[in-house]
């Protein structure tokens, strides 16, 4: 028979696929051949069973050798060689049959497709069809290749390209044990360079490796030297490239995946997964319209994808979904102002890139002034295209910030830290309201975190950061942000707008020992000041503030107090409310409550005040005073931003909270659940008010009770029932916390919400370690209790 096809596979322990591989070639190939090269299963018998010849070859950890002993045994004019873990595509065999009528090709490129896993594939294209001549052999011990054998003795214009496809399940890791392939490929790999035969295929296939392991640096460092050795037009090279760029990318080196990718693009100018990948990093650093632009590049030249190896997806989503989710954050076409944004970071390592990757689709330019780092965050902003200055901090932050101004080139200027974000939803309507302005500077709304893992609870207030490039504007305190004072001086008050932008603050929290350190730092910059420009309201408030964040109340008092004093009781509102604060932290509530009285005339739309005034009656004892200002505080909601420093849940958990303590204390318990419940509605107050609630029920119901109120109120989420679990071990009530953390696991598995796995192995952790303290407390020195006392620490 004319133009025979012979399909030869290499076999070792494959019974679970051999059957799909040869079944899915039987119709289109003439003669099956199978090297098994030491088999304890079943496979060379399903094999036969299947009309395969099955030849034995003992293994000498060379697939070169196994793959060229059965070309051997092929009698096919043609050669198809496959993998055990692969299969014919459905519908493409018919391909096959076509192409060995020619004449013209001695060998042909196919497509292969990988499947990695939850949806993911890359399609690249490889020599597997090939004429049966003496002088095609395989070379290689691993990632044996025939494309070499092929191209010496033929030459390229003699190997064609056909649509013919197999599917490849051998990196699926739904299917295969990854990791032991993996090891099992270095190893080879590892004794393939002790022959001394390391060229560019050998570093890339190692690379490659390593890319499957996570390690990326070791993969980079093979690439680079692969692309040393290997001759770009070798068949290989188009992964390399794409790999390579994809390590630099991981590695978060986005400006060098940058540049390496425009070298690449002019290699592979129709290869359009690098222009994908270039769309990765303008997506990593924010820049969405630039990524888009990537995108469309990708499109245009995908037509000619048949010669390279396509994935078509960027962090293994569609481009086209990726289209839609930066839609609403393109904003670079619409803007009609250029905008300088100048970040001041000294150690943000773990926020720079989240800090530049937000302001990154406004920025025209980004520049970062630091005092001096030890840690990554320079390197980081440097990849993600920002322009670095050292400068020394000779106690002002505002020398800093000054600079920053003289270096900036847009019509605009953002500052922001490098512990902080701009909200990515704002910046249409940031770019909107510019296009506009009349104004020469703009507040903006800075949110504080104080809990890193809790971004319900935050502070807002109004901060000035969006400044007309006028050169005569400048910062003139230390520390205090006060740029709005020379706006003001040469505009008057008009000079300055509100934007509705949010920056978010990532605190470092009142009890962290970072704390210390910024306090020393900055107690240190506001003396200067006092010594410099003199005692001021703004001085002493800033001061006070920084004791306030150290948790020294009566220091903190003090200074607020004297700001309060010097500016004859007419104190912004938020240095009446620290005050306040501070009083009742010191447990001297009859101050407070006296404070609170001026403040509010003061300030009669100011929420926070009467909500602090609310909470000195309840502790002096005046429960219908109190439970007045907590209802007011539910009518108010709560306070503008633009007017005043705003606290979370003044307005709507928090005065429930309050209230449902003043009506416990009144003996009106059903009142009392009732506001415990309607608070712990809010996602943001369950560890506040669940807690409560929990006590309220156990001390008059029985901790029976717990779990049917909160089922019967439709408070039985994961998150709410794992709060009560945790309460109620702690009110000594074991069985039943049990019983709440047991509703809380089925209730995670109803929902299939395998998210809540963390919170509930936590709520598990916590009802143990109470009993294991109780447990140590009445058996001192039991050796089982001693033994796992590590997994009890910290």
């Amino acid at each position: 028979m004319k133009n025979t096809i012979s399909l030869c596979i290499i076999a070792k322990n494959e019974a679970g696929s051999i059957a799909r591989c040869i079944t899915s070639a039987l119709p289109y190939v003439d003669q099956v051949v199978v090297v098994d090269t030491g088999s304890s299963d079943q496979t060379p018998e399903i094999a036969r069973e299947l009309g395969a010849e099955v030849w034995n070859f003992a293994w000498n950890n060379d697939f070169s050798a196994a793959r060229n002993y059965s070309l051997e045994k092929a009698a096919g004019e043609w050669i198809l060689y496959m993998d055990c873990d692969e299969e014919v595509e459905p519908g493409s065999g018919g391909i096959l049959r076509a192409a060995v009528q020619t004449e013209d090709y001695d060998a042909y490129f196919i497509n292969v497709k990988n499947i990695l896993g939850q949806g993911h594939e890359v399609t690249f294209h490889s020599i597997r069809l090939f004429r049966n001549l003496p002088r095609f052999s395989f070379e290689g011990q691993i990632h044996e290749q025939i494309s070499y054998s092929i191209i010496a003795h033929s030459g390229r214009n003699r190997i064609g390209s056909i649509n013919f496809t197999l599917i490849h399940h051998g990196y699926n890791p739904e299917q295969v044990n990854i990791n032991a392939k993996i090891q099992r490929n270095i190893m080879l790999l590892e004794e393939q360079s002790k022959t001394g035969r390391e060229d560019g295929f050998f570093f890339y296939n190692l690379g490659i490796e390593y890319v499957r392991q996570g390690q990326f640096q070791l993969a980079l460092e093979k690439f680079m030297a692969s692309l040393k050795k290997s001759p770009i037009n070798c068949g290989y090279a188009p992964v390399l490239a794409n790999k390579t760029v994809v390590c630099l990318i991981e590695l978060g080196r986005y400006r060098d995946a940058l540049e390496q990718l425009r070298y690449f693009q002019s290699l592979f100018p129709r290869y359009s997964d690098l222009y994908l990948l270039e769309a990765a990093c303008h997506i990593r650093c924010g820049r969405y319209s630039l990524a888009a632009g990537g995108i469309e590049k990708a499109k245009k030249v995908s037509a000619d994808n048949f010669k390279y190896p396509v994935e078509g997806k960027i962090f293994g989503r569609a481009p086209e979904e990726i289209l839609d989710w930066i839609k609403p954050f393109q904003v670079w076409k619409s803007k009609r102002f250029q905008i300088t944004v100048c970040i001041l970071a000294r150690g943000e390592e773990k926020n720079i890139a989240r800090c530049i990757q937000s302001v990154g689709e406004l920025a025209d330019s980004v520049i970062l002034v630091t005092p001096g780092c030890s840690d990554h965050t320079l390197a980081t902003a440097y990849q993600m295209g920002a322009k670095i200055y050292r400068l020394k901090l000779e106690n002002s932050l505002a020398k800093l910030r000054n600079f920053a101004l003289q270096q900036a080139a847009g019509d605009w200027v953002l500052f922001i830290n490098g512990n902080e974000e701009l909200n990515r939803q704002d910046i249409p309507g940031l770019v909107g309201g510019l296009n506009q302005s009349r104004a020469k500077a703009h507040y903006v709304r800075l949110r504080t975190f104080y809990n890193p893992n809790n971004q319900l609870v935050y502070q807002d207030r109004a901060n000035c950061r969006i400044i007309s490039n006028e050169k005569d504007f400048f910062y003139s305190s230390s520390l205090v942000e006060d740029i709005e004072q020379s706006v003001q001086k040469k505009y008057g008050a008009a000079g300055i707008g509100c934007l509705p932008v949010t920056v978010f603050h990532y605190s470092t929290g009142f009890k962290s020992e970072f704390r210390k350190v910024d306090f020393k730092r900055n107690a240190a910059l506001i003396t200067a000041d006092f010594a410099k420009i003199g005692k001021n309201a703004l001085f002493y408030k800033t001061m006070g503030y920084e004791f306030l964040k150290v948790e020294r109340y009566k220091a903190a008092f003090g200074h607020f107090n004297r700001a309060i004093k010097i500016t004859g009781f007419d104190a912004p509102a938020d240095c009446w409310y620290y005050a306040i604060y501070c009083l009742l932290k010191l447990k001297r509530f009859d101050e407070a409550l006296v404070l609170c009285e001026r403040a509010r005339d003061l300030y009669p739309d100011y929420t926070d005040i009467i909500y602090l005034q609310g909470c000195c009656s309840l502790n002096l004892g005046y429960l219908q005073q109190a439970a007045q200002c907590y209802n007011r505080c539910i009518q108010m909601g709560e306070a503008a931003w633009e007017k005043y420093t705003v606290h979370s849940g003044v307005g709507t958990y928090l005065p429930r909270c309050g209230l449902a303590e003043v009506y416990l204390k009144q003996g009106q318990i059903t009142s009392c659940l009732n506001n415990y419940k309607i608070a712990a509605g809010y996602p943001e107050a369950v560890c506040r008010a669940v807690p409560s609630l929990t006590r309220c029920i156990i001390m008059n119901f029985g901790p029976g009770r717990v779990l049917p109120y909160l089922r019967d109120n439709g408070l039985d989420s994961c998150r709410h029932l794992c709060t009560a679990a945790v309460e109620t071990a702690k009110s000594g009530c074991l069985m039943e916390s049990l019983e709440l953390w047991q509703a809380a696991l089925d209730k995670m598995k109803k929902l299939n919400d395998l998210s809540q796995y963390p919170l509930i192995s936590s709520t598990m952790f916590q009802i143990l370690g109470g009993i294991y303290a109780e447990a140590v407390e009445h058996n001192p020195n039991n050796a089982h209790l001693q033994a796992i006392a590590p997994f009890f620490k910290g």
